[in-house]
């Protein structure tokens, strides 16, 4: 029985989860993952074999090479061996404020009141601040779980943190507007 009293902080990893989030990221011209959606998928698999929560949620419905997210996660999630029975796709997702956004009503609906949000540690802070806006107004708590980052150079690093910064302030206006 999963001890739904503990509290999981921002940092820590615990087994009172409902659900672990794996947030979608580009596919390859193959259709299979590498980069941070590989990375993001093998923790998110590490994450559920540890017994974090019963289900894995895939977002992304963006189409790369006319592979959609959600369903090349699900495909490397089972082949690593979870069941596809614990596995949801969300499918409408473009971005990382709708990925907050679609999931917090899914949860909702679910009846979910903790969730682990899996991505790279550089995507985590963005992240969880989409998904306390959307979440925490509901008292969904979220509990954060960084994959592996891949080797990068100092100018890929800066270039990312960048992106990051920018990404946030678009995503707090998305938020607003899907909220009206």
């Amino acid at each position: 029985m999963l001890d739904r009293e503990r509290e999981c902080g921002h940092n820590s990893v615990c087994s009172c989860c409902d659900a672990i989030v794996v947030l979608g990221a580009r596919v390859q011209r193959n259709g299979g993952l590498g980069g941070a959606a590989g990375r993001r998928v093998l923790r998110g698999s590490e994450t559920y074999g540890r017994g974090i929560a019963p289900v894995v949620v895939v977002s992304g419905g963006r189409r790369w090479h006319g592979c959609v997210e959600a369903d090349v996660m699900r495909d490397a999630l089972v082949a690593l061996g979870v069941p596809d029975s614990a596995i949801i796709r969300e499918m409408s997702s473009l971005n990382t404020a709708q990925n907050a956004a679609y999931v917090t009503r899914l949860s909702l609906l679910r009846g979910w009141r903790h969730l682990a949000i899996v991505t790279c540690h550089w995507h985590l802070p963005r992240a969880v601040s989409d998904f306390q806006t959307c979440c925490g107004p509901h008292g969904i708590k979220i509990t954060a779980i960084a994959a592996a980052s891949g080797s990068s150079s100092l100018v890929d690093r800066v270039h990312r943190a960048a992106k990051e910064a920018v990404c946030l302030r678009l995503d707090a206006i998305r938020l607003r507007a899907i909220k009206r």
